[in-house]
């Protein structure tokens, strides 16, 4: 699954990708997919534990939390610098996907940024 930050449209976005075996921040601009900076960290979030995951972004940079602590940080091109958030989730085979969230909280803080 993944959460998208600065998201405008399927095109135009940066994301925390999260998977059983990596954590990764990911950009998208124009549909063009930019290199991720990947952090390879057995998640076990396929098994469906509860974790507590997160992205925050503060004017150029991200980082994606996993159980409160960041993972992957990274700086984000330029194009990316607003938009809103939303979800992802998909799976390789036909046999579905699903991602409960218990609780999500934004804030937003000329200081502190975006985190959710």
């Amino acid at each position: 699954f993944a959460f998208n930050a600065r998201y405008y449209d399927e095109n135009n976005y940066v994301s925390c990708d999260f998977s059983d075996g990596f954590v990764s921040l990911t950009q998208r601009i124009q549909g063009r997919g930019l290199p991720d900076i990947e952090v390879l960290q057995q998640t076990g979030l396929t098994s469906g534990r509860e974790a507590k995951v997160g992205t925050h972004v503060v004017k150029d940079q991200a980082s994606c939390y996993l159980d409160g602590k960041p993972v992957v940080t990274g700086t984000i091109e330029k194009d990316l610098e607003h938009g809103g958030i939303s979800f992802k989730i998909w799976d390789s085979e036909r046999k579905g996907t699903m991602l409960q969230v218990k609780k999500i909280q934004i804030t937003e803080n000329p200081q502190i940024g975006l985190n959710f």
